[in-house]
C-alpha cells in the first residue's frame, strides 16, 4: 500500500510521536480536497510538477496539530531523532501518457479476450432482457482506441465496444450500450467536463451531452466502494445510466446504457441496480503499460473547439466570402487558375468530447500541365484556411499539437519572416519505375517522378492558410511559387471574439 492511499498512516509516518488529530478533523476529506485542488492547478498551468505527497503532508500536519509543547525541534536539537524519510510518491498515472501507436496497434490478445468474455457474461443478459440482438460475427468485441491528451502532446489508450438496436439507421442515437475499458494514464476518476480540452481528462460528468446531442442534464453522482479496492461511480440521467469503475492498478471501465433518450418512451429499460451489478462483474485487466511514461512539462495550446454541427451551416457565408477573396488574389497572380466552391467544415473526430479544427476549404487548379492516368491536365490543388483554436503553428513529427504533420518519406522544414509569419514546407519526390514483377505482369510503363508539396503559412494573428498540390515529371511549379501565392492570400473572415468554451460539469 502507498502512503497516499492511507492519509492517517501518512501523517503518522511524518510525525510518529505527534498526538492524534482531533476527531472533528476529517483527514481523508483534507487529502481529497488537496487532490482536487492539485488537479485544477495542474490543468491551469499545463501540468507543471507538483510538490511531493510526503512534503505536503508534513506541512499540513504541522498546521493541524502544531509542535507538541515542551518538545524540541529536531532541526534545533540533534539529540532528538528525526522521523524516517517518507516513501517517495510514485508517478501520478493521470499525468502520464503513451506515444501515438500507428494504425492503433497496441495491446494484447489476452487483454481483448478477457474484456470480451467479461462483457459477454456481464452485459449480454441485459441486452437479451430488452431484446437487443447481438448479430455481429464477434459480438461485444473490443477495438483499440486512442485519444489525444493535451492536443496530442501525449495519448490515452482504451478499448471500446457497444451494442445497437436493429431498427435505426446506425447513428449514435441507436446505440444502447457503450463500453470503454481505460488503460492507466491521462485520465482522472474525479467527475468533471468530459472533453479533450482538459488534461488529465475526466471520464464521467453530471451534466452536458455525453452521447445524446439534445441532452441537458444535471444529475447527482453517487460513488460506492466495492471490494478489492475498486470504486463505482454512477449517475442516473432518467433515460440513461452512466457508470465508471476504477481499479487498484489505475485502469478503469466506463459504460453508458441509453434506454431511449431520443425517443418518446424508454424502449430498453433496465434498473440501475442491474446496470451497476454488470459493471461490478467486469474483471480488472492487467494491461501492458510498458510504454506509459510521465508527460513532463506540457506546452500551452490555445483552447480547441468541440464539434458543433450547427457551426458548418452558420459559417457558410464567411467561408464563401473568404474563398472568393482568395480566388480573386489567385487569379490576379495566375490567370487561368481556379478555386471552386467554398466549404465550412471541421477537421478531426466529432466524437464525445473530441477537439476539432474549424476550416474553410476549396479545391481548384493551377495552369501547369501534368499527366494523370495518361491524361494531360492542369494541376489540382487543395486549399484550406484553418481558423484559430486548438493547435500550434509548425510541423510535428508523427502526431502533436502543431497543425502540420511531417509524413513518412517527406522532407519538412520551417522558416520565419521578420513579421513573425511562420512557414511550413512539406515536400515529396519519388521516382516511379516498373519492377520486374510489374513487367512480368504486363504493367510496364515509362519511369516518372511523382511530386507532392504542401506549404502552410501561419499568420501571427492565429489563422493559417495552406495549399497541397501533386504533379508528375518536370514542371515550372515549385515551392517558391506556392509560397508567393500564399503570401498574397487575404485573412479569412471570422469572428475573433468567438472563442472555444470548456463545458460545464
Amino acid at each position: 500500500m502507498n502512503l497516499q492511499d492511507d492519509p492517517r498512516a501518512m501523517f503518522r509516518t511524518v510525525l510518529p510521536d505527534a498526538p492524534p488529530p482531533p476527531r472533528e478533523l476529517d483527514l481523508d476529506q483534507i487529502v481529497r480536497d488537496g487532490y482536487r485542488a492539485r488537479r485544477r492547478h495542474q490543468m491551469a498551468i499545463g501540468g507543471a510538477a507538483t510538490t511531493g505527497v510526503a512534503a505536503v503532508a508534513a506541512v499540513l500536519a504541522l498546521t493541524v496539530v502544531g509542535l507538541p509543547d515542551g518538545t524540541a525541534d529536531p532541526a534545533e536539537d540533534p539529540s532528538v531523532a528525526a522521523p524516517p524519510p517518507a516513501e517517495e510518491a510514485p508517478q501520478d498515472p493521470a499525468m502520464s501518457g503513451y506515444p501515438y501507436a500507428e494504425d492503433d496497434q497496441f495491446g494484447t490478445d489476452a487483454e481483448r479476450t478477457t474484456l470480451h468474455e467479461g462483457a459477454m457474461a456481464a452485459f449480454q443478459p441485459l441486452l437479451d432482457q430488452v431484446g437487443v440482438e447481438l448479430t455481429d460475427d464477434v459480438p461485444l468485441e473490443f477495438n483499440t482506441n486512442q485519444t489525444a491528451g493535451n492536443y496530442g502532446q501525449t495519448w490515452l489508450r482504451s478499448y471500446t465496444t457497444g451494442a445497437s438496436n436493429d431498427e435505426g439507421d446506425g447513428g449514435d442515437e441507436d446505440v444502447v450500450l457503450r463500453v470503454e475499458a481505460l488503460l492507466p494514464g491521462g485520465w482522472t476518476a474525479e467527475p468533471g467536463p468530459v472533453t479533450e480540452q482538459l488534461f488529465p481528462q475526466h471520464v464521467i460528468s453530471a451534466s452536458g451531452s455525453p452521447w445524446y446531442q439534445d441532452a441537458d442534464w444535471t444529475d447527482p453522482l453517487e460513488t460506492t466502494d466495492l471490494d478489492g479496492g475498486r470504486t463505482l461511480t454512477t449517475v442516473n440521467h432518467e433515460c440513461a445510466f452512466e457508470a465508471l469503475v476504477t481499479y487498484p492498478n489505475g485502469s478503469g471501465l466506463h459504460a453508458s446504457w441509453d434506454m431511449g433518450c431520443g425517443e418518446a418512451s424508454s424502449e430498453y429499460e433496465i434498473g440501475m441496480e442491474e446496470f451497476a451489478a454488470a459493471m461490478a462483474a467486469m474483471p480488472e485487466v492487467d494491461y501492458d503499460t510498458s510504454e506509459l511514461s510521465p508527460v513532463g512539462e506540457l506546452i500551452e495550446v490555445p483552447t480547441g473547439w468541440l464539434h458543433d454541427p450547427e457551426w458548418e451551416a452558420a459559417s457558410m457565408e464567411p467561408a464563401e466570402a473568404s474563398i472568393s477573396a482568395a480566388r480573386d488574389s489567385l487569379r490576379e497572380m495566375l490567370p487561368g487558375a481556379t478555386l471552386d466552391g467554398a466549404y465550412a467544415g471541421y477537421m478531426g473526430n466529432p466524437g464525445r468530447g473530441s477537439v476539432v479544427h474549424r476550416a474553410y476549404s476549396s479545391t481548384g487548379s493551377l495552369p501547369f500541365s501534368t499527366t494523370i492516368d495518361g491524361t494531360v491536365d492542369d494541376v489540382t490543388i487543395q486549399f484550406n484556411y484553418t481558423l484559430p483554436g486548438g493547435w500550434l503553428p509548425g510541423i510535428t513529427e508523427g502526431r502533436g499539437p502543431e497543425l502540420a504533420t511531417c509524413q513518412s518519406g517527406f522532407t519538412c522544414e520551417t522558416s520565419t519572416d521578420d513579421d513573425g509569419t511562420l512557414w511550413a514546407v512539406e515536400s515529396y519526390d519519388l521516382l516511379m519505375e516498373p519492377s520486374e514483377e510489374d513487367v512480368a505482369a504486363g504493367m510496364d510503363f515509362e519511369p516518372y517522378t511523382e511530386h507532392q508539396l504542401e506549404i502552410t503559412r501561419f499568420d501571427p494573428d492565429g489563422w493559417a492558410v495552406s495549399i497541397w498540390v501533386q504533379w508528375q515529371d518536370d514542371s515550372a511549379l515549385n515551392a517558391e511559387l506556392i509560397t508567393d501565392i500564399l503570401r498574397a492570400m487575404p485573412a479569412p473572415e471570422y469572428d475573433p471574439t468567438e472563442t472555444p468554451e470548456i463545458p460545464a460539469n
